[in-house]
């Protein structure tokens, strides 16, 4: 369009001062509107989060593991070189 413009950063003006008055200009409502919301957001999602509770995992019986495919696999194939018949 042939207008001159820049890029606008929001550590130019907020980040570098404490001055109430920057922030409740109305120039800047629209992100610090936002911010707000984000954090509101993120407080509601702390609520719904906080009541879950971890089931307690029960104990798994006391019987010998058997192992895994290959394991039987390997086994089989042994004995089945190894058998003298």
């Amino acid at each position: 369009t042939g207008m001159d413009t820049r890029i606008g950063y929001p550590t130019e003006h907020l980040a570098n001062s404490n001055d109430i008055e920057n922030i409740e200009s109305p120039m800047f409502s629209t992100g610090i509107g936002l911010v707000l919301q984000g954090f509101k957001k993120l407080d509601n999602i702390k609520d719904v989060m906080e009541p879950l509770k971890k089931d307690e995992v029960s104990k798994h019986s006391n019987r010998e593991l058997r192992g895994s495919f290959f394991d039987k696999l390997l086994n089989k194939t042994k004995e089945f070189f190894t058998d003298e018949n």
